[in-house]
């Protein structure tokens, strides 16, 4: 099984998924994202289904964003074209399988075209859709928690925690999901980033952190047997938490950004300067991925 999840911002896009591959009794790491870097664009795919097909399939989606240089709508025009001619080929409808079903790829891809704001577009099988809402693959029953962050007004920078806390549930619950997360942020400047994975588990695990704050924050909302005394002592001691959370994934951010100007760009910094170029926008998502 894989997860897939895709979200659309105001400055670019985001894609997330694990890297866990089964064969039989064995697993493996593979990369479930492919990038596509051209001077004329930007994209970013990732796919859930019968990893034969996926193989297959992948790879002409790829060579076609690499060939286009129109805008979004010529890409969505050319992906459903694409994808026709693919479930149609000789290749596909060969392909053996027990059901029709088994022979459906899923993908997320998100894209920036030079010149033209990012987008993201979701397919099922033959069929591709342009999407601005929360793009699921692999994972349906996560779709509410996507759906619940596709409410809110989201950066790259936020839809890169977004999709992280998804992916990290997704391994909780399922076998044949799991290994590193892998996330890809498409700026609508064109410029774009993986997430670091060194300090990956230090993060996932502050954000199961969050989650039980939250889970202890609704017993204590609707604990009306206590007094409103006890109440706010008890959301004074949730929030005094959060703050420390949210204090050492501050200082997780500084050593990264820290060791990027050290070893980057050969300036020695120190954490007055890393905290107040962290304020700046040029230095937020991109330098810290």
């Amino acid at each position: 099984m894989t997860i897939g999840v895709g979200f659309l911002c105001g400055d670019g896009a985001v894609l997330g998924t694990d890297t866990e591959e089964s064969y039989q009794d064995t697993k493996t790491s593979v990369n479930k994202i492919t990038i596509v870097k051209r001077t004329y664009i930007h994209a970013g795919v990732a796919a859930s289904g019968e990893s034969g097909l996926i193989d297959y399939i992948v790879p002409k989606v790829c060579r076609y964003l690499e060939s286009e240089k129109g805008d979004n709508t010529t890409i969505e025009a050319g992906l459903q074209s694409l994808m026709a001619d693919v479930y149609d080929s000789k290749q596909v409808r060969s392909y053996p399988s027990d059901k029709p079903e088994d022979k459906t790829v899923s993908m997320i891809v998100i894209c920036r075209p030079k010149g033209h704001i990012a987008a993201m577009f979701q397919t099922c099988a033959s069929l591709v859709t342009r999407v601005v809402t929360p793009a699921l693959i692999g994972c349906g029953p996560l779709r509410d928690i996507a759906d619940e962050f596709g409410r809110f007004s989201m950066t790259t920078d936020k839809a890169r925690w977004a999709a992280l806390y998804l992916v990290l549930l997704a391994k909780e619950r399922w076998n044949g999901v799991g290994g590193l997360s892998q996330v890809l942020q498409i700026w609508n400047d064109g410029s774009y980033a993986l997430d670091r994975h060194w300090d990956q588990a230090r993060r996932e695990r502050l954000l199961l952190s969050i989650r039980s704050m939250h889970h202890l924050a609704v017993l204590n909302t609707t604990d009306l047997v206590q007094s409103d005394r006890e109440f706010t002592k008890n959301s004074s001691a949730i929030l005094r938490h959060l703050r420390e959370i949210r204090k050492e994934l501050r200082g997780i951010d500084e050593q990264n950004m820290q060791q990027i100007f050290r070893t980057q760009l050969g300036i020695k910094t120190d954490k007055a300067t890393i905290r107040h170029l962290a304020k700046q926008a040029k230095y937020t998502g991109r330098l810290r991925s």
